[in-house]
C-alpha cells in the first residue's frame, strides 16, 4: 500500500502511520514508522533531558523527543528527505507536553532533535520532512521521495 503525504513522501510498506490521535498521547506511536516534520532544540538539550530522566545515551547517536509520552525509552532511526541512509539509533528521551500535543500533531510534527544532531544529518534550517522508524535500520520501511 502506498501513501502520499503532505511532505511529498510515498511510503511503500504496511505498518506505517501518519495520523496521531490526541487521545493516544500516553501510548506508544502505533505502526512501524511515522512521517512528518522534524525540528530541533539548542545543542545539549536532549543530553540534559536524558540525564535528568536517568536515561543512558551510551550506544546511541543521541537523544530525541517524539510527540507521545509512550515513546520515551524507544529506539528510533531517522531518514531525512533526500537521503538514502537511515541515521540512528537515537533514544527517545522526551515528549511533547500533553497540552501542546494536539497542536504539534496538527502541524505534522513527529520528532525533535538536538541541534548538533540536526547539523550532522545535514537538515536545513526550519522544519524538515523526515520518516522515523521504530524497527531499526533493517528491515526499515522503504521510502520513495517525490
Amino acid at each position: 500500500m502506498a501513501l502520499k503525504t503532505a511532505a511529498g513522501l510515498v511510503l511503500l510498506l504496511a505498518g506505517f502511520t501518519r495520523v496521531n490521535s490526541p487521545e493516544g498521547w500516553a501510548e506508544p506511536t502505533p505502526g512501524r514508522a511515522v512521517s512528518g516534520e522534524a525540528s530541533y532544540y539548542a545543542p545539549g538539550i536532549m543530553a540534559a533531558v536524558a540525564n535528568r530522566r536517568g536515561l543512558d545515551l551510551a550506544g546511541y547517536r543521541g537523544g530525541v523527543a517524539m510527540m507521545r509520552r509512550g515513546d520515551i525509552g524507544r529506539e528510533v532511526w531517522i531518514l531525512a528527505e533526500g537521503s538514502e541512509e537511515w541515521a540512528g539509533p537515537f533514544l527517545v528521551v522526551d515528549c511533547a507536553q500533553r497540552i501542546h500535543y494536539p497542536g504539534l500533531v496538527d502541524r505534522g510534527r513527529v520528532i525533535e532533535l538536538d541541534r548538533a544532531d540536526w547539523r550532522v544529518l545535514g537538515l536545513p534550517d526550519g522544519p524538515a520532512p523526515v520518516v522515523v522508524s521504530f524497527v531499526g535500520p533493517w528491515p526499515a520501511p522503504r521510502v520513495r521521495w517525490l
